[in-house]
């Protein structure tokens, strides 16, 4: 029988039963996360992280699931670690400088510059969609009333509860963009 595709259990039931399978070669955290259908593992060198893949590999076979080597990537970080390959069955695994993991961005030198810019880009691309609507002048004046006491004049309540005057010679983002 078994549960339908797209059901709202689905998820659950494969977390359980993937935690069931793997909890024998399971480590501690953060050795080791394992979080729905993403798998992390942290080892200090390149020899035990390819035993480690190979085991994980071995053990979801055991149970016929599969770990997909061609989306499996690994990332080393530390300077004095020597160039080399992290080969499971004879298929290299793609090495990367950055990745994400559960919605943050971690990079190989220990950065975390990358999830600032990815934030930061986000964010302004929100308030680029905002001020579009703001400067408008075929958008109903009600529409853009609303985004104003709903977005902008929050925002504003924020910059100023911060800790920044209020007058300033500069203006703030939000006087600036809102000039049109």
């Amino acid at each position: 029988v078994g549960v339908r595709q797209g059901s709202a259990l689905s998820p659950l039931l494969f977390a359980l039963c993937v935690d069931v399978i793997t909890r024998v070669i399971q480590k501690p955290h953060p050795w080791c996360l394992l979080y729905a259908d993403d798998l992390t593992l942290a080892v200090a060198t390149r020899k035990k992280l390819q035993t480690d893949v190979q085991l994980w590999k071995e053990r979801l076979q055991q149970y016929r699931l599969q770990l997909n080597i061609k989306k499996t990537e690994y990332m080393v970080c530390g300077a004095k670690i020597k160039d080399g390959t992290i080969c499971v069955d004879g298929n290299d695994l793609k090495k990367i400088e950055c990745f994400k993991y559960v919605g943050s961005r971690i990079a190989s030198t220990g950065d975390i510059l990358p999830d600032a810019y990815g934030r930061a880009n986000a964010a302004w691309m929100e308030w680029r969609m905002t001020t579009s609507i703001l400067c408008d002048k075929k958008m109903p004046v009600r529409l853009k009333s609303r985004v104003y006491r709903t977005v902008v004049r929050p925002m504003r309540f924020l910059e100023r509860s911060a800790g920044q005057p209020r007058k300033s010679p500069s203006k703030s983002y939000t006087q600036w963009r809102c000039e049109c």
